[in-house]
């Protein structure tokens, strides 16, 4: 009569024996048979055995765990079989139900804390064996499926409790379905324990032997680690810090309730330590909710939040508790369009979502790496929301020099590794790790490994490395005498560290020093400097453009930086030229920045004509640096002459031939001296004229000549 048809569900609620079958029923055989002898007789499910129609049931683990596996006999009829259950009932009956088990101890603890109800525990026990007695959850299959109100009737009738009783303890304001600990999906019919679904990992929990409450509430949460930085690691955000700090504060100290913190930002800048770092700075503990089950499995969105409602209700009378709750965009349901939904997938309700927002006991952060999904309804019930972006400069520096203290890396490494914006403290320190092995190694090793995982890990993430030994340029350093502006740079530099404010419109050809001047200014005015170049900016979708620009500002006034973006000529076209609405907004929405922006903003173009006259009304000063003047490019071959230690010619041809550079850059200098170090030969003053003249006739305009076939 066995057909070994036992139904497979992938959900988390699918009856396991992951605690030992045998253990379980030596331990609670009693009520375990009163249960299921209640369903077979009292609510008639062994109609379902004996017929050629069965529910696809197993009967033999049914009748085994009965202890009458004479019923599997296969001329053994319905009447028998109910006569059967009848008496076996009959003397379970006699037996004393009362277990004093691992789960009862487990529950006991969950209900000092929760202050469950008698009811509740049963109902929670109950669900418990359900999950991991297949013989309890099969025969609960004899009675098909159920819809709300009769799983109610089925539940009282099996635990023996009034059907009041147990319709009070699964509203969704009792303790069992606010406190996270299950779940009573609404909508269609199900089998009874699919009906009543529990908390992932909770059964696993309660059946484990614990020395301690503890060690039982850890399945859900666990207190924090120390933090390995400090709010000084955190110099960008450090009003913000502040703010946290003593909105956090008050709260602990009155108990308000609905407290939440909201910071995001992209993978690796800090988001966990900066939550640890305000939990140690108010001497609080910091708890931060399970985000995966003991096998690594990651847990599903609902289940999360219910493991976050456990939480705070575990956690409510605690005086100086913290919550940490992490990953939130795999929590929060999509706006719009949900594919969770048609895959069957029951996803959180919006009220319920807001309830859970507005009423948590315990102070909470919500971290996330992005928060577009996120439904702005949301958004606005948060108290503080915190976007931490990639790290200035200086912080990237303290981070290398902190990290890669104990192995031979050089200064001016350090120096142009800094530089790479999108590098954050937790790629240097996983970087640190995997090199540790190099310990002992020349320093060039060290940083040729360190620039391969850094430079594979930017890739992957969609970002730029370039390699610091790459950027070496070889003996010419930067100096305001080799550049050739309409403005005294060195008064201006000064004028603005003083106002701490400018707009600049840098223009001219190409490799004269506009960038780099940029930087210099930075240096004087003693702030970081933002590169944004156009790729950075410009998105192939309507509105990315607008918010790329709105976010290269909010990083730049966050971060008090100097901010420069290059080849402003391809995004600020005149607008009456343009045809395409999205390009006229592009250009409104850097005006509006621009105007609202009180630090220091450089944009550099090689091209001014074109520009949106509006944009160049906005900015203080158009400088423009032009080719080096005859006396620049002499000054400057000499300069080179004395870092590279050669004699000062007196070659007349030679002199002559410097004085028709007319059309020399800083960056003809610096191209010419790369191409002499790749072709392996000495940079001399007649090897650089050499290599400037050709550089000066390749801007020169090439003749007209015909392409293709042409007519003699």
């Amino acid at each position: 009569m066995g057909r070994n048809m036992h139904k497979v569900d992938l959900t988390d609620n699918t009856p396991t024996e992951s605690h030992s079958f045998k253990t379980l029923l030596e331990e609670y055989r009693v009520p375990i048979q009163r249960w299921m002898l209640r369903i077979l007789v009292d609510l008639r499910g062994y109609h379902a055995f004996g017929t050629l129609c069965g529910l696809g049931i197993d009967d033999d683990i049914i009748f085994h765990t009965l202890e009458l596996d004479h019923l599997n006999d296969r001329d053994v009829k319905q009447p028998q079989i109910l006569e059967a259950f009848t008496e076996r009932q009959r003397q379970i009956n006699t037996l004393s139900p009362e277990v004093e088990g691992t789960l009862d101890r487990n529950i006991h603890w969950l209900a000092q804390r929760l202050k469950l109800t008698g009811t509740e525990q049963k109902i929670l026990g109950f669900l418990v064996l359900t999950r991991n007695v297949r013989a309890l959850s099969e025969t609960l299959d004899s009675l098909g499926d159920l819809d709300q109100s009769r799983a109610e009737r089925a539940l009282a009738t099996i635990l023996e409790i009034p059907v009041k009783a147990i319709t009070d303890s699964l509203r969704p304001d009792a303790t069992l379905i606010a406190a996270g600990l299950m779940r009573v999906p609404s909508g269609e019919q199900r089998p009874l324990y699919r009906k009543l679904q529990l908390l992932g990992r909770l059964s696993e929990a309660l059946l484990h032997e614990h020395s301690s409450p503890a060690l039982l509430f850890r399945h859900f949460f666990q207190e924090s680690t120390a933090s390995t930085l400090t709010r000084e690691d955190y110099p960008h955000v450090s009003q913000d810090i502040s703010l946290m700090h003593g909105f956090l504060a008050r709260a602990l100290a009155q108990g308000l309730t609905g407290v939440n913190v909201l910071i995001h930002g992209p993978p690796g800048t800090g988001k966990t330590q900066l939550a640890r770092v305000m939990a140690e700075s108010l001497g609080a503990r910091l708890y931060e909710v399970a985000i995966a089950d003991r096998g690594g499995k990651s847990l599903p969105g609902i289940a999360r939040f219910s493991a976050y409602q456990l939480t705070q209700n575990l956690l409510a009378n605690q005086d100086t508790g913290l919550v940490l709750f992490d990953e939130i965009e795999d929590v929060f349901p999509q706006q719009g369009f949900n594919l969770l939904n048609l895959m069957g997938e029951e996803t959180p309700g919006k009220a319920w979502v807001n309830d859970l927002l507005e009423s948590n006991p315990v102070p909470t952060f919500w971290l996330s790496n992005h928060i577009d999904q996120i439904d702005p309804a949301y958004l606005r019930r948060f108290d503080y929301v915190l976007e931490l972006g990639e790290p200035p400069q200086s912080v990237r520096a303290q981070a290398l020099k902190q990290y890669l203290a104990p192995y031979p890396v050089r200064g001016h490494w350090l120096e142009r590794a800094a530089a790479t914006e999108a590098l954050t403290p937790a790629h240097v320190e996983r970087a640190a790790r995997v090199i540790d092995h190099l310990t002992g190694e020349p320093s060039e090793v060290v940083e040729q490994a360190l620039d391969r995982v850094f430079g594979n890990t930017l890739e992957a993430m969609g970002s730029r490395y370039s390699s610091p030994a790459s950027q070496t340029a070889g003996p010419m350093t930067y100096s305001l005498d080799y550049l050739n502006p309409d403005e005294d740079l060195e008064a201006l530099a000064q004028g603005m560290r003083q106002a701490g404010q400018g707009r600049l419109c840098l223009y001219g050809p190409p490799g004269t020093g506009k960038t780099a001047f940029g930087d210099y200014l930075a240096e004087v005015v003693d702030r970081p400097c933002i590169h944004k170049r156009l790729s950075d900016l410009l998105g192939p979708y309507v509105g990315q453009t607008e918010k790329a620009i709105a976010s290269a500002f909010t990083e730049a006034r966050r971060q008090s930086a100097v901010l420069m973006i290059d080849e402003i000529d391809s995004l600020l076209h005149q607008r009456q030229l343009d045809g395409k609405s999205w390009e006229i907004n592009q250009v409104n929405e850097f005006l509006t920045q621009m105007e609202a922006f009180e630090g220091i903003l450089i944009a550099t173009t090689n091209m001014m004509e074109g520009l949106d006259t509006a944009a160049l009304r906005r900015f203080d000063l158009k400088i423009r640096f032009d080719y080096l003047v005859p006396d620049q490019v002499r000054r400057l071959l000499e300069h080179l002459a004395e870092e590279i230690d050669e004699a000062a010619p007196d070659d007349d041809v030679l002199q002559r031939r410097i004085v028709r550079l007319s059309a020399v850059t800083p960056g003809d200098f610096m191209t010419v001296m790369r191409q002499l170090r790749l072709r392996g030969k000495a940079t001399t003053r007649q090897a650089l004229v050499d290599g400037l003249e050709k550089e000066m006739a390749a801007k020169q305009p090439r003749s007209n000549r015909p392409i293709g076939f042409v007519r003699n």
